[in-house]
């Protein structure tokens, strides 16, 4: 874990604090609180036997009473163990103490990616060897059986040295678990198949977000609709494009098989790209021959002018030697002439032979390629079709699912206003009831007071029993409602929980815009309790949908506390009547009107009960 965030995120969830932590862990020196996330607490701390700093992360109690959460965190952090790379956090223990979960973890000392980047284009190079490294991590989970599922610059802490070390492997569970489909991951970061398919998510949707991610730390913004690559917005290498679009191919089976893959097209390039820098291009290298080589001269009869120099005094002694041997000469050179032209006519006719092959070798040649071409575009066009077809499966299914969920949340609105509505009219009626029953009870003692004015005019003292057992109702009515207390505490807590963890995963900007919403909220919650009245239409679906479960529970425990509320009523009233018998049989009748009227001022109605009980001395 990183020791940069020092700002506390108000979840509203129980956690210890550090004394506690220190006296929980004796083992370790807690030395300072370093965040409060949506998932639990992280302290800096020292092993005391190793000499060494680690992040604890203590999870609220209420995970802990959870024993479905409770075992999957011990999965969980089983799986996790078992990760052991440069690239990624390490976990050194975890286990459970006096109802919290806790896990030890590696400390690093630095800043998370996201705030070393964010709104900034990255240097193409550092980038590429950023996403390289980062895939190697994932290489290393992913061989081990754990997805992330929720890669983004935040979870990426960087060393002193630069080096990224992938955290918050909260989200993590093995590959093989196909139960369940709960969404994971971040808006924006998220592969498609998460949201439509997530029963069917594997380790290439990791990949998705980290093409995601290399988008970003490329270009300094996220991919927006219509998609532009990383080189038409910055100065970088177009090679870094096919990359990124790979990454975050729509289907998972067009992207890279394995983060590996991932990692070694980008050494690749990165290699590719120093190589070309090292040795720069020369067009002189390629346009001119290599060889110095220089063309031989035309070669002629070897020593022709010393045999003629030689013969001049033979020529003029012996004439008919001469001629004979200029005739000899002539003939000669007409057949050489003769030769020659022969040869010319034999090689002009193998270049004409030679040209016809070439000409009927070069058509075939073409037509093999036109064929070859026309099968490569049938191919991509049925291939296209397929992924097409694929896109269109999946939109459908998009559409479907949001009006799935848009149905959803308008059933959950009408059934609450349903709710809402019947119970206003309960309520109605019950004070209609109530002020029927007053007016009652106000006839009876008017006419009980007229009657002891009648009968007697000392007044009758209290009966101590009466006073005892109104003592004891009083002490447990103060009990049940200690005991509710913490049931609305926890119902408020669970709402701005679930409103935390929805507004967490959102943009910065995003999360600013709710944050009048969020303070609304607030301001209608007193003692625990949310107001009634509290403006939904003003919220977004997701916030709303907490704001109207929250008010759900609400009623549900209003509706538990009267049972108990009533049963106790019940038990009072009996022992009332005891006493009330015991008197008559004793002939105590004054003292047993003055037990029944004891009754009489407890009410009919079980809030009338509750008031009269709290209120009495």
């Amino acid at each position: 874990m990183s020791e940069e965030s020092q700002e506390i995120e108000h979840t509203g969830l129980s956690a210890p604090d550090i004394e506690e932590v220190g006296e929980m862990l004796p083992a370790y020196e807690m030395i300072s609180l370093i965040a409060v996330g949506g998932m639990g607490v992280v302290y800096l701390a020292r092993q005391i036997s190793l000499d060494r700093h680690v992040a604890i992360k203590v999870l609220p109690r209420e995970f802990g009473d959870d024993a479905t959460f409770r075992s999957q965190f011990e999965t969980e952090a089983k799986s996790m163990a078992k990760l052991n790379h440069a690239n990624l956090i390490q976990i050194y223990d975890f286990g459970e103490v006096n109802g919290y979960l806790y896990i030890i973890m590696e400390f690093v000392k630095g800043k998370s990616l996201y705030h070393s980047s964010h709104g900034m284009a990255i240097d193409p190079e550092e980038t590429g060897r950023l996403v390289a490294l980062t895939c190697r991590g994932l290489s290393n989970a992913h061989a081990n059986g754990i997805l992330h599922r929720d890669i983004k610059p935040s979870n990426i802490l960087l060393d002193p040295t630069a080096t990224p070390k992938i955290g918050d492997f909260g989200l993590a569970r093995p590959v093989a678990d196909g139960e369940g489909e709960e969404v994971f991951g971040t808006p924006g970061y998220t592969a498609p198949e998460v949201v439509h398919h997530p029963e069917a998510v594997d380790h290439r949707s990791d990949i998705y977000s980290v093409g995601v991610m290399m988008y970003e730390l490329l270009t300094g913004g996220m991919p927006e609709d219509p998609y532009e690559s990383p080189s038409e917005i910055v100065d970088c290498d177009p090679r870094y494009d096919a990359i990124v679009s790979r990454a975050m191919a729509p289907l998972p089976e067009d992207r890279y098989e394995s983060a590996a893959d991932m990692a070694k097209a980008v050494e690749d390039l990165m290699r590719d790209i120093e190589r070309e820098e090292d040795e720069p291009f020369n067009p002189l290298i390629t346009a001119a021959p290599k060889s110095g080589a220089r063309p031989a001269p035309l070669r002629t009869a070897a020593g022709t002018g010393v045999i003629t120099g030689a013969t001049g005094p033979l020529t003029g002694a012996t004439g008919p030697i001469t001629g004979a041997t200029g005739h000899a000469t002539g003939a000669q050179m007409a057949m050489s002439q003769s030769s020659n032209s022969s040869t010319v006519m034999r090689n002009i006719a193998i270049i004409v032979i030679l040209l016809i092959a070439i000409y009927y070798a070069m058509g075939a040649l073409d037509r093999k390629k036109a064929n070859a071409e026309a099968e490569r575009i049938a191919i991509e066009q049925k291939d296209q079709a397929k992924k097409d077809a694929r896109l269109r499966e999946m939109q459908e299914a998009e559409a479907a699912r949001k009006a799935k969920n848009e149905a959803a949340a308008k059933a959950r609105e009408e059934r609450y206003k349903a709710a809402i509505a019947a119970q206003e009219q309960r309520d109605i009626l019950a004070q209609e009831m109530r002020e029927q029953e007053l007016k009652k009870e106000q006839r009876r003692e008017e006419r009980a007071q007229a009657a002891l004015a009648q009968t007697t005019k000392q007044e009758i003292p209290e009966e101590p029993e009466v006073i005892e057992l109104r003592k004891k109702g009083r002490e447990v009515l103060k009990r049940y409602r200690s005991e509710f207390k913490s049931e609305y505490e926890n119902n408020i807590k669970k709402m701005n929980f679930g409103i935390g963890a929805y507004i967490k995963g959102l943009p910065h900007g995003r999360q600013k815009s709710l944050q009048p919403s969020v303070e609304a909220i607030s301001e209608n919650v007193t003692n625990f309790r949310l107001k009634k009245d509290v403006p939904l239409n003003q919220m977004v679906p997701q916030i709303r949908e907490q704001v109207q479960d929250c008010l759900m529970r609400q009623q549900s425990i209003d509706a538990d506390f009267k049972v108990k509320a009533g049963k106790l009523r019940t038990h009072y009233y009996k022992n009332l009547d005891e006493m009330a018998q015991k008197l008559r049989a004793g002939g105590e009748n004054e003292r047993a009107k003055a037990v029944m009227a004891e009754k009489a001022k407890c009410g009919d109605s079980i809030d009338s009960f509750i008031k009269y009980i709290k209120n009495s001395k």
